[in-house]
């Protein structure tokens, strides 16, 4: 993530390692293993949750070379960290060797903070549907064109902006964004010929999700055409929301009574490898707060005191798990 805070991720994968850690030299009835994916983002390389797909079996067959915004490939980026594109699938779990997935991360909203409770207890994770659109005007002298011949990209993706965030307002889903943008020329005196751009659209119905990314395309092109302006949508990545297992969740909020901790049960408005995982394993997540409700910024941050307590939950869950198995049915 551009800009991103030190916690997104990178907690979850340092308190897993902890708990690997500590519970190791146990006598347990199912090892217990750390994992950490690759790209669950999608921010530079565009192919969000890459690496649970491919542990899970679910990483489709490319239809041309994977590349990111910028031009890298993904073949590349992936030899220069030691990996290779050509053997994914050796990155491919057994999941008759998974007993279960368990998650942690910072909430990333604002709710547990609002609420004064230190752990959540995730039930659901959104899905998601991403769009690229592509905005074909033509550049044109800024100061020479009259405004009634003009075919500005720029001024279509600026009412573009607005009938996406329009969306969740009109119940189509639970929210859509408009996160990337890019303009060419992008030179002050000249209007806009080119406009690329990304429409997030989310919301824990499967159906519902699917008739939002729908509606957007619509008036994707209906302000195109009336802009004069050629339009272009392209579904890049998309994933089904997912519930989290039931006996997985009683696991945790048993882990959490042990020790007198308030939990909440709420919704993930942020994908999460575990819904890749939960097609191949019982999955469930622990969240803890995260202050001002803010990430994928500098800023983002959580309380010392919650983070211990997230690791500790993790691993009080995990040895729980492990130690009775048969919990799980």
């Amino acid at each position: 993530v551009v800009d991103a805070g030190p916690l997104d991720g990178v907690y979850g994968v340092v308190s897993a390692l902890e708990a690997v850690e500590n519970l190791t030299s146990l006598d347990l009835a199912h090892p217990v293993t750390a994992v950490a994916f690759a790209n669950e983002e999608g921010a530079l390389h565009p192919q969000p949750f890459w690496g649970s797909l491919a542990a899970s079996g679910q990483l489709p067959t490319p239809t041309a070379a994977p590349t990111a915004y910028d031009g890298t490939l993904l073949r590349d980026a992936l030899t220069q960290a030691g990996g290779n594109l050509h053997a994914i699938d050796q990155a491919r779990l057994d999941p008759h060797q998974l007993l279960a997935y368990i998650e942690l991360h910072i909430e990333q909203g604002p709710v547990l903070e609002r609420e004064h409770i230190p752990i959540g207890i995730v039930d659901a994770i959104v899905g998601r549907v991403q769009l690229e659109v592509e905005l074909m005007g033509a550049a044109a002298h800024a100061g020479t064109t009259p405004m009634p011949a003009r075919s500005d990209a720029l001024t279509a993706a600026a009412e573009i902006v607005l009938a996406v965030e329009d969306l969740p307002a009109a119940d189509w889903c639970q929210v859509a964004t408009v996160g990337r943008i890019e303009a060419a020329p992008n030179s002050p005196n000249t209007i806009a010929g080119l406009v690329r751009l990304t429409v997030d659209v989310r919301d824990v119905d499967e159906g519902q999700l699917h008739q939002a990314a729908g509606e957007a395309v619509r008036r994707i092109e209906s302000i195109a055409q009336r802009r004069t302006v050629k339009a272009s949508c392209t579904r890049v990545a998309s994933s089904k929301p997912v519930l989290t297992d039931a006996a997985l969740r009683r696991s945790i909020a048993g882990a959490a009574a042990q020790r007198a901790v308030p939990t909440l049960l709420l919704t993930s408005g942020a994908g999460h490898d575990a819904q890749m995982m939960a097609a191949v394993t019982p999955a469930a997540m622990i969240f803890v707060p995260s202050i001002g409700g803010v990430s994928h910024v500098p800023h983002e941050d959580t309380s010392p005191d919650d983070l211990v307590l997230g690791a500790q939950m993790l691993q009080d869950t995990a040895l729980a798990l492990t130690s009775h198995p048969g919990s799980l049915a």
